[in-house]
């Protein structure tokens, strides 16, 4: 599929020199494993055949939105090489200068081994930094549930199916690097909140503090999420199911994190980060999307009028089920005019089986003090925190897409291996099957009231 949508076999050569890269890399002892080869590999894998599919859409059936919305737009500007620019001055050019610059040492070091500068070799480096965060996930997995191999296998099957996880590595946008940047400091909280030593401590803080300056040459917005992760990982440890003493190391360790990172973010008078946060991200952004919904839309459009245009607390109750559910129909993406689309109803069939075994987690962490724990919580704090600040901006399932490796982490708390849980999942997805049916049946009906 590559070689037919480029008309070269220069893809190929691209895509195994970036997997035998990521194989090396798996075979440092602290990154490598048994499990995290085989997540690597089938996720490499799938992504770079979907990366093959959009390849077809963007050159054989001129896909808009590769060819001339934020893909082109990055592909233009990493695809020039290194121009010797600082991070601050592409900042001025796009959001996304950090991702633009790392693009443009991949196409420099490809140019150098005599390969052209085609869209493939960024999309190709999309697919190793999804791969890798897989490999990333896989090691949360191991800290929250010990080498389980039921469980570990479900992560990287469920991690392999993710349409938005598709979408991010055969696309040139910025997104699989942010999935990337989150999920690693989502893994430093993990381990610090699973084995609270100092030196987990001292790798928090250097992570934290470098997510802090990495997210705003990322995505502007992004800024505040190391700030939202301490929130979440402070909360987590007052109210997480742990002994006195360790809760009491918890609070103090956690407290002294918070400490740090206020005094570095207030000794920078360039952040004022209260009315950054409530003009650039609560109101800018919000009346952003609002535009650009309506100007991609018909106003009169059913989603437009329930969501986009609601009042903020419809907007978060509504939005976080469109996150979640949508599109509806299911079937709007299975279409030949953009792999956009193409990925998102792909999301949504995912979801139909992800949001069942959601809720029976959530269930089964209300139900049993032992699984309240920290670490478990903490993901939990993150997934609702993010789901509601999303759906009250963007409404955009790829920018929650970013934090989803937390969604897929929570859904590994039931014990599949249980006659209890298999039943209670099967229960359950034939309820949202169900209501899912419902809504497709009253999807005509509504959209033309």
């Amino acid at each position: 599929m590559h070689v037919g949508a480029y008309e070269s076999v220069e893809p190929v050569g691209v895509g195994i020199i970036s997997y035998l890269s990521g194989l090396w890399l798996l075979r440092l002892p602290f990154v490598g494993g048994v499990f995290e080869r085989v997540g690597y590999r089938l996720v490499f894998s799938i992504s770079w055949f979907w990366a093959g599919i959009s390849a077809g859409y963007a050159n054989i059936f001129q896909d808009a939105r590769q060819n001339t919305l934020d893909a082109a737009h990055f592909f233009a500007l990493a695809s020039q090489g290194d121009t010797g620019l600082l991070l601050e001055d592409i900042l001025k050019v796009t959001e996304g200068s950090l991702a633009v610059s790392v693009w443009m040492l991949v196409y420099d070091f490809f140019a150098i081994l005599g390969f052209e500068r085609g869209r493939y070799v960024g999309v190709t480096f999309n697919v190793l930094l999804v791969s890798m965060t897989a490999v990333i996930g896989v090691k949360m997995v191991k800290l929250l549930f010990g080498v389980d191999p039921v469980r570990i296998n479900r992560f990287i099957l469920l991690f392999s199916l993710c349409g938005l996880f598709w979408m991010f590595a055969s696309i040139h946008i910025r997104d699989a690097a942010t999935l990337f940047a989150v999920s690693a400091l989502m893994y430093f909280w993990v381990r610090y909140l699973t084995v609270p030593h100092s030196h987990n401590l001292m790798w928090l803080v250097a992570a934290s503090m470098t997510a802090f300056f990495a997210f705003g040459f990322l995505r502007a917005e992004f800024v505040f999420v190391p700030i939202a992760m301490l929130a979440a990982g402070l909360v987590a440890v007052f109210v997480g199911n742990s002994s006195k003493g360790r809760r009491r190391l918890w609070i103090y360790s956690s407290v002294m994190l918070a400490l740090i990172v206020f005094a570095v973010i207030l000794a920078m008078p360039q952040f004022d980060l209260l009315d950054t946060f409530v003009e650039n991200v609560l109101v800018g952004n919000k009346e952003h999307y609002t535009e650009a919904s309506a100007g991609e839309s018909d106003a009169s459009s059913l989603g437009y009028r329930l969501i986009v245009a609601a009042p903020l607390p419809v907007r978060l109750v509504l939005g976080s089920g469109y996150l979640l559910m949508m599109p509806i129909p299911v079937w709007h993406g299975f279409q030949l005019h953009n792999a956009y689309d193409l990925f998102l109803s792909f999301y949504a069939l995912f979801m139909y089986a992800l949001v069942p075994l959601l809720a029976l987690s959530v269930y089964r962490m209300a139900k049993h003090k032992e699984l309240r724990t920290a670490p478990l919580l903490f993901l939990l704090f993150v997934t609702v925190g993010f789901t509601l600040s999303i759906a009250g901006t963007s409404v955009e399932q790829r920018h929650l897409g970013s934090f989803f490796v937390a969604l897929i982490l929570l859904a590994m708390v039931p014990n599949l291996k249980s006659g209890l849980d298999r039943g209670a999942y099967r229960f359950l997805l034939r309820i949202f099957v169900g209501m899912m049916i419902l809504l497709h049946a009253l999807w005509a009906p509504l959209k033309f009231l």
